[in-house]
């Protein structure tokens, strides 16, 4: 099984990989989520924020969060983010950045295959 924040990020990935991704909507509602019964693998795809004035980097925190759960409850996970560096003009780098600036060849899936 395959999340990520958005529904654009969702998009991308799945158009990249063929791997039907759900939308968690936004990176403080990624911890919340619970994987259906029956998944054994999780790859979340998170988002490389800048790291905030209270030191937080809030794609990478979120996806944490969600990984130490999902290991807890049984789940192989894996984290995967963008490669920065980050734009001066930007506050992040998405997946949707990443399939409009390098295709779907920069979305590697064959360690789930």
């Amino acid at each position: 099984m395959s999340v990520t924040e958005g529904i654009e990020n969702a998009l991308a990935i799945t158009e990249a990989t063929a791997m039907v991704t759900w939308p968690l909507l936004s990176a403080s509602m990624m911890p919340a989520f619970t994987a259906p019964s029956g998944v054994e693998k999780l790859i979340i795809w998170a988002d490389l924020d800048r790291t905030n004035v209270k030191g937080q980097n809030p794609g990478l925190d979120a996806a944490r969060l969600l990984a130490d759960r999902s290991i807890a409850n049984g789940l192989a996970v894996e984290i995967r983010m963008p490669v920065g560096p980050i734009p001066e003009y930007a506050k992040s780098i998405d997946w949707l950045d990443v399939y409009n600036s390098k295709g779907p060849n920069a979305f590697s899936v064959r360690s789930f295959l």
